[in-house]
């Protein structure tokens, strides 16, 4: 935007629209084939409030995911991030951030339900920029197992008080 009243000019913007303190850049490319999406975007953000500090550039930020189903029923997803997080401020930590996020999982599906046990591994890792005044780590990493239950009924029967209508109840435990 032109300048940081730009939204206010307008006068009978809902309170959202006035309320805004910054703008969300985005500039990005991505690329799909049958198993895999490949993404590369920039991120920054403009503020519009005066006396904000400047928040984080994000460039670039690398993602590709990938997802195979095999049997019909056996579900594996590949999911890898990278993103370089930049800061004019040099007294502000920088640094990169890889994420990888693998699972497993069991999709049975029927009519009447469905089961989905699940497992996954979730890694974050930090690579930071050596910073004079921080007292933190170069290198941080957290690797995590998850599991998960997931599983419903479907029970349908016509609606009794309308016509046409079908009534439904979906009960569903999720551990």
């Amino acid at each position: 935007v032109s300048d940081n009243d730009y939204f206010n000019d307008f006068g009978s913007l809902g309170q959202e629209s006035r309320s805004k303190i910054n703008l969300r850049l985005v500039a990005g490319v991505s690329y799909k084939t049958d198993n895999w999406d490949y993404r590369v975007e920039a991120q920054d953000h403009q503020i519009i409030i005066d006396g904000l500090e400047k928040q984080y550039s994000v460039l670039p930020k690398v993602t590709a995911n990938g997802h195979y189903r095999f049997y019909n029923n056996l579900v594996v997803n590949l999911n890898n991030q990278t993103a370089r997080f930049d800061h004019d401020d040099s007294d502000l930590v920088t640094g990169d951030r890889h994420r990888v996020d693998y699972g497993i999982s069991w999709d049975k599906r029927w009519s009447w339900g469905y089961f989905r046990p699940q497992f996954r591994l979730k890694h974050l890792a930090y690579n930071l920029d050596q910073q004079p005044s921080s007292n933190l780590s170069d290198v941080s990493a957290l690797t995590v197992p998850v599991s998960s239950l997931d599983t419903s009924l479907f029970f349908e029967r016509p609606a009794s008080f309308f016509d046409g209508y079908t009534q439904t109840l979906e009960p569903r435990l999720y551990y």
